[in-house]
Order: structure tokens, then sequence, then C-alpha cells
């Protein structure tokens, strides 16, 4: 018999035939299945973000994320598409400026909360105070 996919993702045709029993069978197939690939690759981003923070804040390109607020000068809020089962991950930051004579500014880039379905982050000028500032090229990635 030959294997196929329908359309709602059941498979059909595959059997242990001549395999000592235990080896495989439906239930070892339906407890392992990956449901979408890229969100079970360990290793993996599982979400990340490149948007402009100034002006009208826009994404530039995602993935897993639902949504940016700009919550005032240099502070964001990112929502994200599929939530996180806690709060245990690890968020990478980056960003940068494209300001003329910009010959040696110091920014930093903080995470002030994270929740299981957000993270709010705030982009800072250290020269000045670390008064918030927004920034035209934003980063953000979470591995978990």
């Amino acid at each position: 018999m030959a294997i196929a996919i329908n359309g709602s993702g059941t498979v059909t045709g595959i059997s242990v035939g001549g395999l000592p029993d235990g080896i495989v069978d439906t239930d070892m197939l339906a407890a392992n299945a990956v449901t979408d690939p890229k969100e079970n690759l360990s290793g993996t981003a599982k979400l990340w973000i490149n948007f402009n923070g100034t002006g009208t804040v826009a994404i530039q390109d995602s993935f897993n994320v639902s949504s940016i607020t700009d919550l005032s000068t240099g502070k964001y809020k990112i929502t994200y598409s599929s939530a996180f089962s806690n709060t245990n991950y690890c968020i990478l930051t980056g960003q940068a400026t494209k300001n003329e004579n910009d010959s040696d500014s110091r920014f930093i880039t903080e995470v002030l909360e994270r929740t299981t379905s957000y993270m709010e982050v705030e982009h800072a000028f250290i020269e000045n105070g670390s008064t918030r500032d927004d920034s035209n090229f934003m980063y953000f990635a979470v591995m978990a």
C-alpha cells in the first residue's frame, strides 16, 4: 500500500509489517508528530524581528511577531503570534543608527519586561544620560 497524506495531515498506508511488535505503531507516530517544523527545531530562533523605530514604527521583516507598538520615544512593545510556554527564553538584541556625522555614538538596547506573549524594550543614547531615542534599525531574536 502506498503512503499518503490527506489535506488534513492524516497519514495512511503505514504499517509495521515484518517488524517485531513494539518497534513502530500508530500511537508512537502520532506522539512524535511534528505539527510545525519551524517551531519544533531545537536551537533555532523561535521569533525574530527587524523594525524601524523612527516616525511611524514599521516592521521590515519578522517571524512569530503579530505586532509592534510604539509606547513612547525609544520604547516599544513586541507582541508574539504564538505565545511561549514560559519566560525562560533568551532574547538577543541589536540596533544601528543612521545619522550623518555620527562618528562615535553609544547606544544600549534593554529588555524592560518579558511575558509569554510579549516583550517591552527600550533603545537609549548613553552619551546623553541614557535618554531614550528612536532608532532606524532595531533587531530582536528569541531562542527557546
